[in-house]
């Protein structure tokens, strides 16, 4: 139960960063998941799942209130990608994914190495 509630705060909180700041929140979520959850070794799942449900939610949300435009924006930059929009879609959910989970990773990765650096 305390890992879903931790997934819904990392997703509020993607979702959040990513509406008022950009999309280099979601690695600072992630990090900021990592250090708090350090001694969870599910930390970067946590912050994958939840980057991905945050930034899903801001994809429906867009998708809902402006379609003809954000499908437009779809339509056009899938293409050029050589990837259909569905699939452009996948990838950017994927990236969030990925963005979220390597930087808690890292972020523990690096408590990890100082607190055997200062044990030593």
């Amino acid at each position: 139960m305390k890992r879903f509630l931790w997934i819904l705060l990392v997703a509020m909180l993607t979702a959040l960063g990513t509406w008022s700041l950009a999309w280099w929140s979601v690695p600072l979520v992630g990090a900021v998941t990592g250090y708090a959850l350090r001694d969870d070794r599910f930390a970067s799942v946590i912050a994958g799942v939840g980057a991905t449900l945050g930034w899903g939610g801001l994809l429906a949300f867009t998708l809902s209130r402006a379609a003809g435009t954000t499908l437009a924006t779809l339509a056009t930059i899938a293409p050029v990608l050589r990837m259909t929009p569905e699939r452009y879609v996948w990838v950017t959910l994927a990236f969030a994914a990925l963005l979220g989970a390597s930087a808690a990773a890292l972020t523990r990765a690096l408590l990890t190495r100082m607190a055997d650096v200062h044990t030593t």
